[in-house]
């Protein structure tokens, strides 16, 4: 991502919830939407993404319900929270970046 946006508010949430724990707590873990790469013509790209995952019952021809699982996302092409675009990396950042870890 082009911004700080994600560390900033998961610090803020962090501090938030700890907070509320009392004394004493400790291990707290929790998930933020993710920040997944993605392949585009101009490069790699940053997104957040929200997992969707869920179930819900379809009837059957013969009569009766099945289980139908949901698992998908939705990928923001600008921060949730700042509103800075995601831009792709520049291919000839990319390859500075791979030629540098490969040596």
């Amino acid at each position: 991502m082009q911004c700080e946006c994600y560390s900033r508010v998961k610090n803020l949430i962090e501090g938030k919830i700890r907070e509320q724990m009392p004394e004493g707590s400790r291990g707290l873990e929790f998930d933020l939407p993710s920040i997944r790469i993605g392949f585009t013509d101009k490069g790699l790209a940053t997104m957040p993404v929200v997992d969707i995952k869920g179930e819900y019952q379809a009837p059957k021809k013969a009569g009766g319900f099945r289980k139908v699982k949901i698992d998908t996302y939705i990928a923001s092409t600008y921060c949730p929270f700042c509103g800075v675009k995601c831009k792709s990396d520049e291919p000839a950042a990319a390859e500075k970046t791979a030629s540098a870890t490969s040596a």
